[in-house]
């Protein structure tokens, strides 16, 4: 099975980013995709992104 790499820039906008991966966590294979979400120095609480990240895949954050 061939593997999708995602790379999400992400930047204040937490609701958005978890709906964004919870539609994706609901669709793929765990074992299908990589997922990568870069940070730039957001100025909200991004704790529950990681905290879904680390929950679900073997995904890398990036701040």
């Amino acid at each position: 099975m061939s593997t999708l790499n995602i790379i999400i820039p992400h930047y204040n906008r937490v609701k958005l980013c978890l709906e964004m991966l919870q539609s994706i966590y609901n669709d793929a294979p765990k074992d299908a995709i990589n997922l990568i979400v870069v940070d730039d120095r957001s100025t909200d609480d991004i704790s529950e992104i990681k905290d879904l990240i680390a929950k679900n895949y073997g995904m890398l954050y990036i701040n």
